[in-house]
């Protein structure tokens, strides 16, 4: 009985060591694993940041193509009214001159 009990307590020791040496061995592998995906996540972040930046330059560019369109569009308008203006004018300086 006592024999069985010294064995069991010397394999049990030798088990425990054993786990802790294990575990030293995985603590590092485990700190480099999160090391990685922080890196990763950091990494995604920034992906997203520049994908946000290059939307909202598409967008800028898009409201300001459209501005100008709108500006040529409001300039040919306004021009034709000035034309026109310009026609009825000229049309009434004649309709009054004939006697």
């Amino acid at each position: 009985m006592l024999n069985d009990a010294l064995l069991i307590t010397h394999l049990s020791h030798h088990l425990i060591s054993l786990l802790q040496g294990i575990d030293q061995q995985v603590n590092p592998l485990v700190e480099l694993v999160q090391v990685h995906l922080h890196v990763l996540l950091l990494a995604l972040e920034v992906l997203w940041l520049l994908v946000r930046v290059e939307i909202l330059q598409l967008v800028f560019v898009v409201a300001t193509v459209f501005v100008f369109q709108v500006g040529v569009v409001v300039s040919a308008g306004v021009a034709l009214l000035l034309q026109l203006a310009s026609a009825i004018n000229v049309l009434a300086f004649l309709l009054l001159a004939v006697p």
